[in-house]
């Protein structure tokens, strides 16, 4: 049995039609509206007043909304029939059911629920597409027709290459790894690549070591297909107009082993190329994100999560991320955390949510005050612009804070009476610590200082923005209109 209010009840009313026509016969649900406008407003005495009225001996669950703040588990108990509560949004009860109302309790909104098993939601959500999924087969994998799920691809560019290179990649776990003739022998020494699918270019077909291992020859154009057909690999072509699929099609059929790589050189007119191949539903499309995102004065987090939507439209289900400039680093990342929150989304038939900025500049319609209660003394602070402040040199030693986003950490090297001691640490919280326990700060200014630049380099971590310290870590909005 679902509560509600009165003025939810014809919203739930549909949601629950829905989840019976997705999840079949599995669940018996009836719909209760008590007599409320808002929920979330029910008092403790209100709910249980008319849940003991209700007969719910046939219940396996009674569900509340989320929006009720209190704790029901001794009324549960009592009630004999366990009360859960589910998400605060209507639009997510179909994910509830697909946890498992097991799961939920009566005493946690649904929501934190749903955060901590978002692993469940997706294993559910690639297990359905895979399937469903028609395309070409690459080994285990289906590079599907249409999205999703995405496959992504990452290009080992060289200046990524290094022995931290392994980790990142196993982080994240693109599922094709893009080899390039000029690292391939640098590569071999940092990452194990029997563990992936391998894509090389024509110039490495002539060594063993990686020809025999590859199943994706990528880089050809429309003319050298006839000169690979023959080989054991799936041909990546590069086209620049979907009009050329066409004509591969009628060259070499629907059903060849070709991945149509959409080349886009500009930003003229990517939404018309991506609207051209929309309707080429059964063959599999590629192009470069990160060779797209690169052309836009944009430096921001929300533009491939922004590209990825519009190529699940398009029917784009080859992702490639080549990460060579420093405006791209982390792209594999924020491409790979895009990827699973679209085909989630697409699964439970939502709106992606929490794909957008890291950080945005925005107004609020109306200030809210805080009342700090009776004050003995007001002291109006200013820039002293005729006085400076006269910084004094901590007698202990100083600090250099840099931000190194490759490890993802910060780094504040102490230089002084103790030596040269680096500190490395995910927060400003976690390096404040042990300054403090090694006594590396003697003077109140010193502190003051040091806690101002780790929480810009903890903030410019977080948002993969450049540290300089004593440098502003974001420009006015005076200084970005004069640019």
């Amino acid at each position: 049995m679902i509560i509600t209010s009165r003025k939810a009840y014809p919203m739930l009313l549909e949601a629950v039609k829905e989840i019976k026509q997705q999840l079949g016969r599995e669940y018996d649900i009836t719909i209760e509206d008590l007599p409320i406008d808002v929920i979330a407003l029910a008092t403790r005495e209100f709910l249980e007043h008319h849940l003991r009225k209700l007969d719910l001996s046939n219940y396996d669950y009674v569900v509340i909304p989320g929006t009720v703040k209190h704790d029901l588990r001794r009324l549960s108990e009592e009630i004999g029939v366990k009360i859960i509560k589910s998400p605060t949004r209507i639009s997510l009860l179909k994910t509830m059911f697909l946890i498992g109302l097991e799961k939920f309790s009566p005493s946690i909104s649904g929501d934190e629920v749903i955060k901590k098993n978002l692993t469940i939601l997706l294993d559910k959500a690639y297990s359905y597409y895979a399937g469903i999924s028609e395309g070409i087969k690459v080994g285990d994998l289906v590079i599907p027709f249409n999205p999703p799920p995405f496959i992504v691809g990452f290009y080992l560019d060289h200046k990524w290459i290094g022995r931290w290179i392994e980790k990142y990649i196993q982080k994240h776990r693109p599922h094709i790894l893009y080899i390039p003739s000029d690292s391939f022998e640098f590569i071999q020494n940092y990452i194990e690549l029997d563990n992936y699918i391998l894509a090389i270019p024509t110039d490495l077909i002539k060594v063993e070591d990686i020809s025999d291992r590859a199943k994706i020859l990528y880089g050809l154009s429309p003319s050298q297909i006839r000169d690979y057909m023959g080989l054991d690999y799936i041909l990546q072509v590069n086209i620049s107009d979907p009009v050329e699929i066409e004509k591969i099609i009628e060259d070499w059929g629907e059903s060849a082993n070709i991945i149509y790589n959409l080349v886009i050189p500009s930003t003229k007119n990517i939404l018309k190329t991506l609207y051209g191949i929309k309707h080429y539903n059964k063959a599999v499309i590629s192009t470069w994100i990160t060779s797209i995102s690169s052309l836009f004065d944009i430096d921001s987090h929300s533009l491939h999560a922004f590209l990825m939507e519009l190529f699940r439209e398009a029917g784009i289900s080859l992702v490639i991320v080549a990460e060579f400039e420093e405006k791209l680093f982390w792209s594999l990342r924020e491409v790979m955390v895009s990827k699973d929150l679209i085909t989630l989304s697409t699964y439970l038939g939502t709106e992606p949510r929490d794909l957008g900025l890291d950080l945005l500049y925005v107004k609020d319609k109306e200030y809210y005050d805080i009342d700090l209660g009776v004050v003995d003394k007001v002291i109006v602070a200013e820039d002293e612009i005729n006085e400076p402040y006269k910084y004094k040199l901590d007698p202990l030693g100083i600090f250099k804070i840099k931000v190194n986003h490759r490890e993802e950490y910060i780094e504040a090297l102490y230089i002084g009476r103790k030596g040269r001691i680096l500190i490395k640490g995910k927060t400003e919280e976690a390096i404040r610590r042990i300054i403090l326990r090694e006594k590396l700060v003697s003077l109140m200014s010193h502190a003051f200082y040091l806690g101002r630049e780790l929480g810009k380099a903890e903030e410019a971590l977080r948002i993969g923005k450049n540290y300089e310290q004593e440098k502003p870590l974001l420009r006015k909005p005076e200084t970005l209109k004069n640019k």
